[in-house]
């Protein structure tokens, strides 16, 4: 069976900080998700895809 066990997760700086996410337990947080968001969208460009198919009538002159 393939083992896909990655230790560590390394996202972009923020300010002068490190930021990583370890999987070993120890001290958790739960608000980190958006970290992992934001990272998942820099690679992928998820928003400005989304935002490009989506059509939003309400206000199109402050497109």
């Amino acid at each position: 069976m393939t083992e896909c066990y990655q230790p560590e997760l390394r996202f972009s700086s923020f300010s002068r900080r490190k930021i990583t996410a370890d999987f070993t337990g120890g001290n958790l947080t739960s608000n980190a998700g958006l970290l992992l968001v934001r990272e998942c969208d820099r690679h992928l460009d998820l928003a400005r895809s989304v935002a490009d198919v989506d059509h939003d009538p309400r206000a199109p002159a402050r497109a």
